[in-house]
């Protein structure tokens, strides 16, 4: 007799029979025995019409034999919940789709601050910090990959459920649960701003001169960009977005080599060095690596939604759902490595130590913008914004699935479809109200980003030990061991590091200058020679009282000062001081620097003083020692 496959509401196929043919084999070795199928116990062979020809202990034998099944792992244990929400409902997938998924979720705008951690560790730290991280991290995903089933007869299907498995229900909770609804959270948050600004570059690069005298302010930016997401966000699970994993898989790659191709392929600026930067003392000098290796970190992501790609595959014994995902897995993640080296690599070529904090992007558009077409340029920034929108989704479902959870279980049914859109609006508008309203979030990413690292590096590896239990110091037992602790460390150290990047630029300090001008450089007078190179102020240098600043485009940092050059900039500061009046009066107002000045600022710090010639001075605090702090005292002045 034959016992077809059948599958289970959850994907769930049943055993076969391990023996060819139809005839069943009878003996004492159990190898060669076979196990009764779901459809021989199912409710409708147990129906009443069935079950008075069979009797009531046929009935219990069958139903007790189900048990055990469920018990040995042969039938997995369902949770009528899961067919209710976004990320179980669909169990139809397969290694296209969790390539697919990995990739969006693996690959985005983070890749484009790698050369800003080139900038800060050099050449040699730098490709060896981001070879280890990539190999760290792959590994990790591996683990949670082999995790999902690790126990037979259940399926983690979310991060938060294995971690409650590994560390107990509620250590497990207290552990997971914040860092992966920030990394869902945070993410989606970080993509309107992203998106929103990309998009009112696209406009201003494609429309020009031709735009209306009113156009779009940043905010009415973020919020068409939520309002497409909140559209996009109404299908209804994670095999349903599939699609748009597909074209933010394909966005980002050509971005990302288009980002690094134009960059290598333009004339690199004459005062290019790829020395790292200086810093002003050694404490100074350990947290700018720390900060350089958690943007290589932070880099990586996607850890958070391993589980749930996983969980809308089918599985079984003969069919487990690691084969395909892991297969899915590797071809994404060998894309990002194609993605993530050259972009780190080609655009610290391309700029060095000029790189902005903005990213490759940034330096893109300050340095070549009028070199490259207008047409590259828009596309570029268009696939970011379709890259941002296909982030979106695949980031918020977990706060989706968390929301009808919540539902399903007070009410005991699915959500309706005007409830799961009403969910999804919600979310959408909140996201887009705190990255609106709370801007100061942005000077806390790293030390979120720091307390979120773990998810990746560090609770796979003890989530191995904990369920797998390795043999006691074995190689695999002192390899988790050993990469957990080292994650745990390194996040604590990132976290101090976010602790201090906060306090890093202060409102006397160059470096808050350029957050509200990042297309130019802050120059101190001092430094000016005829026929040389500009000097930038390290945006760690406290500017000091009494001394004279200019904030010029990064442009001039490619060419020569002549004489004429230097005569114009100190009639145009001469004549911003005689306009500021207060500054020479000896008055200290707060810092301020106007955004739509955009081609030269003066920037002086208390009474006015003449440029002096002075040796050039290759690092350190200008001014000679520490100096005193100043931070309420600067001035920008528009020339």
């Amino acid at each position: 007799m034959s016992t077809p496959e059948t599958v289970t509401p959850s994907g769930q196929r049943s055993p076969r029979r391990p023996g060819a043919g139809g005839s069943v084999a009878v003996g004492p070795n159990p190898a060669k025995s076979w196990t009764p199928t779901p459809a021989m116990i199912s409710p409708r062979f147990l129906s009443p019409s069935i079950s008075s020809a069979v009797g009531t202990p046929m009935k219990r034998v069958l139903v007790n034999l189900r048990g055990y099944l469920e018990e040995v792992g042969h039938l997995t244990k369902l949770n009528h919940q899961d067919a209710w929400l976004p990320i179980t409902e669909s169990r139809n997938g397969n290694a296209h789709y969790a390539a697919f998924h990995n990739l969006n979720a693996g690959i985005g705008f983070q890749a484009l601050l790698l050369p800003v951690a080139f900038a800060l560790l050099g050449w040699s730290w730098g490709i060896i910090a981001l070879t280890i991280a990539y190999f760290w991290q792959l590994y990790t995903l591996w683990i949670l990959v082999k995790l999902h089933e690790a126990v037979p007869g259940r399926r983690y299907n979310r991060y938060v459920e294995l971690a409650q498995a590994a560390f107990g229900e509620k250590l497990g909770v207290w552990l997971a649960l914040f860092p992966t609804v920030y990394l869902s959270a945070g993410t989606a948050t970080a993509l309107i701003l992203i998106g929103g600004e990309t998009m009112k570059l696209f406009f201003q690069i494609v429309c020009g001169t031709l735009c209306s005298s009113n156009p779009l302010s940043t905010v009415e930016w973020y919020l068409v960009f939520t309002i497409l997401c909140i559209v996009l966000s109404q299908l209804p699970n994670l095999n349903s977005i599939a699609g748009l994993s597909l074209v933010g898989a394909v966005t980002a790659i050509t971005y990302t080599t288009m980002a690094w191709v134009l960059s290598v392929s333009q004339e690199r600026p004459p005062s290019i060095s790829y020395q790292p930067l200086p810093s002003a003392s050694f404490g100074s000098a350990a947290f700018s690596i720390l900060n350089a290796l958690g943007i290589i970190a932070f880099a990586f992501r996607g850890h958070n939604l391993a589980l749930e790609i996983q969980a809308t595959m089918p599985s079984t014994f003969k069919h487990p759902a690691h084969v395909p995902m892991w297969r899915g897995a590797k071809v994404a993640y060998f894309l990002i490595a194609l993605c993530v080296f050259p972009i780190a690599i080609g655009g610290f070529w391309a700029y060095g130590n000029l790189m902005p904090p903005g990213g490759i992007l940034n330096a893109l558009y300050m340095f070549h913008s009028h070199d490259i077409p207008r047409g590259l340029l828009a596309t570029t920034f268009l696939l970011v914004v379709f890259n941002c929108l296909s982030s979106f989704q695949i980031y918020s479902m977990p706060v989706f699935d968390s929301f009808e959870a919540g539902y399903t279980s007070r009410t005991n049914r699915p959500c309706s479809i005007w409830v799961r859109s009403g969910f999804r609006v919600f979310y959408g508008f909140i996201s887009f109200f705190i990255g609106v309203a709370l801007p100061f979030l942005s000077s806390l990413a790293g030390l979120l980003g720091g307390l979120t690292l773990p998810v990746t590096f560090a609770y796979p590896c003890f989530m191995w030990i904990r369920i797998k239990k390795p043999q006691r110091f074995s190689f695999s037992w002192y390899l988790n061991w050993s990469l957990g602790i080292l994650g745990i460390a390194f996040s604590l150290g990132f976290s101090v590091g976010g602790v201090w990047s906060m306090e890093r630029f202060s409102p006397g300090d160059g470096g808050h200058v350029l957050q509200k001008q990042p297309s130019c450089f802050v120059c101190s007078a001092d430094d000016m020679e005829f026929d040389d190179y500009v000097s930038a102020v390290d945006g760690e240098d406290e500017l000091q009282l009494g001394q004279l600043y200019f904030l010029l485009p990064v442009s001039m940092l490619r060419r020569r000062l002549h004489a004429d050059d230097i005569a114009a900039l100190a009639v145009k500061a001469s004549a911003a001081l005689m306009s500021s009046g207060g500054a020479a009066g000896g008055c200290h107002c707060r810092a301020l620097v106007f955004p739509e000045a955009g081609a030269r600022l003066a920037v002086s710090t208390g009474a006015p003083e003449l440029p002096r010639r002075r040796r050039r001075r290759s690092g350190g605090r200008r001014g000679g020692g520490r100096g005193r702090d100043f931070k309420s005292t600067l001035r920008g002045i528009p020339e």
